[in-house]
Formats: structure tokens, C-alpha cells, sequence
């Protein structure tokens, strides 16, 4: 019988985010945004290094600011490398759109089409994804710090070249965060997910796969000498599937270190 493998070790990470905005003038108007975003994970040990994994995308487009909404409408392009080999390359189109309700509360709209092309070895995979999310944001101040509550939902289709990978998915959850003057910021998260696919697992045919997926993340940072920030991780996910051999659950804790430049 099939079964899941239990894998542990260390896992280092290199996030590089950079982006450029250019203001057109007007107090309310547009303003053209780019932004470049690379990451990387290592695992140093030689059993798990076939799960390296690189990621580099590249969007642009116009913000549009308003007094009672901000409205973004990027193109972008994404480069994905797998145990150090290509991977995928997809293209996508991200409108959304964030108004504000009261003087402490926004509602958020987005829409994603992304159409991500696999190597040959994986062509079943590749396909067209359609993800909207929405929901609200509740912003107030207590106890010296600034506080956001939100809740939001989000809808995917994927139509990839093969049912086996083809699924509908919804997910929903809570999350928290809260910025302190100190230069201290809290970040809690929770969701559930329900991943229906539109035929059965290889080598399991008693009906379609049916994914279900709780996760909740932790992160506290600190900001230090204006530019520079520490953070602590810890993230745990559940997948329960009836189709075993994607069962699973995942403790990850970390440890970063960074820096933010303005200029």
C-alpha cells in the first residue's frame, strides 16, 4: 500500500522583495507600480535537497487611489524551479479593488487568472486558475498599537489538462494583526480549506479526491536600528485526504532576519 513519508531537517529561506512606484501627481489618481519577487528554499541536508524550491515573479500595472477606494489592476509573470530544475512558468492577471465602508472598515475584492504551462514531464498539471477572494477589515487602536481583524473567503476553479488535477476549491479564516510603537508586530492567521477534485488519485479509484486542510500561522517581529527586523514562525498544517497518500500534517517554527530599505 502507498503510503505518505515522514520528512524532517532544517529548511533556509532567502526572500528578496523589491518594488518601484511611480506617482503621477495628482492627490488622488494613479500611480504605476512594479515589483520583483525572489524566493528560495535550501535544505542543506543531501536526503531533502530534492525539495528545493525557487520562485521568481515579476509583476506590473496601475494603482488607482480615491478617497473611498484604491483599485489595482497588475500583470505578472512567475518562474517556479524544482529540485534545482525548471519547473513551470505561468502568466497571470490580478485585478482588485479595496473600499472603504466607515472610517475603521474596508471591504476587499480580487480576482486572479493565472495560466501556468509545466515542463513536458508534468504537463498534466498545467491549466488555468480562477481565484476570487472577498471580505471585510476592521482597523482600530488600543493598549499603543495599531490592530486589524479579517475575515476572509476566497473561491478557486482549476482546469488543468487532466481531470486527476482538476478540483473547485473554497477556503475561509480569521486573522489578526497588530503593530506596536515599539517597532514589535503580531501576526495570527487560521483557515480551513475544502479541495474537491474532479476525479480520483492515481492508484486510488473509490471516488473523487476529496482534500480537507486546517492551517494556522504565528509571527511576532521586531524592528531594530530603523531598518533591520528579527522574526519568530511557527506554522502547522493538517491535510486530511481520502485518498491516503496525500495525508499529512506539518510543523514548521522559524527563525528571520532581514531588512527593509526605502529610498
Amino acid at each position: 500500500m502507498l503510503t505518505s513519508k515522514s520528512l524532517d531537517g532544517w529548511l533556509l529561506k532567502f526572500n528578496v522583495n523589491g518594488e518601484t512606484l511611480y506617482d503621477f501627481g495628482d492627490p488622488n489618481g494613479f500611480v504605476w507600480h512594479n515589483r520583483i519577487q525572489f524566493l528560495h528554499h535550501e535544505y542543506p541536508d543531501k536526503t531533502n535537497s530534492n525539495f528545493n524550491y525557487t520562485q521568481t515573479d515579476v509583476y506590473t500595472g496601475l494603482d488607482y487611489y480615491a478617497p473611498k477606494f484604491k483599485a489595482k489592476l497588475p500583470v505578472g509573470f512567475i518562474d517556479r524551479r524544482f529540485s534545482n530544475a525548471s519547473l513551470s512558468q505561468s502568466f497571470y492577471f490580478m485585478p482588485n479593488l479595496e473600499i472603504k465602508v466607515l472610517d475603521n472598515m474596508d471591504f476587499a475584492l480580487s480576482y486572479r487568472y493565472e495560466d501556468e504551462d509545466f515542463i513536458s514531464q508534468y504537463d498534466a498539471l498545467s491549466g488555468v486558475t480562477h481565484t476570487g477572494s472577498f471580505g471585510p477589515r476592521f482597523k482600530f487602536e488600543a493598549l499603543n498599537a495599531e490592530h486589524s481583524l479579517a475575515l476572509f473567503g476566497t473561491y478557486s476553479r482549476r482546469n488543468a489538462n487532466v481531470a486527476r488535477w482538476s478540483y473547485d476549491e473554497w477556503s475561509v479564516g480569521p486573522s489578526y494583526f497588530a503593530r506596536f510603537k515599539t517597532g514589535t508586530e503580531l501576526y495570527l492567521d487560521f483557515k480551513y480549506l475544502d479541495r474537491n477534485y474532479d476525479a480520483p488519485a492515481f492508484l486510488f479509484p473509490a471516488g473523487n479526491r476529496l482534500d480537507n486542510r486546517y492551517s494556522l500561522t504565528f509571527s511576532l517581529s521586531q524592528t531594530f536600528y530603523k531598518y533591520y527586523f528579527v522574526s519568530l514562525s511557527y506554522n502547522y498544517t493538517d491535510n486530511s485526504s481520502n485518498a491516503k497518500l496525500f495525508d499529512y500534517d506539518k510543523n514548521m517554527v522559524g527563525l528571520n532576519f532581514g531588512t527593509n530599505l526605502n529610498f
